[in-house]
C-alpha cells in the first residue's frame, strides 16, 4: 500500500488545483481593440506594431503578464507616432476598462471565470 501513496498525493493535488491551475497554464484570453485615431495610415501602423495584438494568441500570459504587456504598449506605440511625425502623441491602454496601473488589477484578472476574454482597449491620441 505504501507505493500508492505518492500517486494518491499527486492526484489529490491536481484535484485541489482545479480550474485555476488550468487557466494559469492556458493563460487569460484577451481581445485587443485599437480605437481609430482618425488618421488612416497611422491606424494600420499602430495595429501592426501592437505587441498586445500580436501576442494574444501566440504567447498566453497570466494576469500579471497581461498587465505588464499593457504597461509596455504605450512605449512601443510611441515609436510609431514619432515615425509618422506625431511628436506629442500618446496612447492610453485600458484592461477590463481600467488603467493597467490600477492596484490589484492582475489579481482580479486571474480570478475571472475561465473563457471570458478580457477586453483591452488602446486609445491613440495623435
Amino acid at each position: 500500500m505504501r507505493h500508492h501513496t505518492p500517486v494518491a498525493i499527486l492526484l489529490s493535488m491536481l484535484l485541489l488545483a482545479g480550474p485555476a491551475a488550468a487557466q494559469d497554464q492556458a493563460g487569460i484570453p484577451y481581445a485587443t481593440t485599437i480605437a481609430p485615431s482618425g488618421v488612416e495610415g497611422l491606424d494600420g501602423a499602430l495595429a501592426d506594431a501592437s505587441r498586445l495584438r500580436r501576442l494574444a494568441e501566440e504567447a498566453p500570459v497570466d494576469g500579471f503578464g497581461l498587465v505588464a504587456r499593457a504597461l509596455a504598449e504605450p512605449r512601443l506605440l510611441d515609436d510609431v507616432f514619432r515615425s509618422e511625425g506625431y511628436w506629442a502623441a500618446g496612447a492610453t491602454v485600458l484592461v477590463d476598462g481600467q488603467p493597467a496601473t490600477t492596484p490589484g488589477l492582475a489579481e482580479r484578472l486571474g480570478a475571472r471565470p475561465d473563457g471570458q476574454p478580457v477586453p483591452v482597449e488602446v486609445r491613440p491620441a495623435p
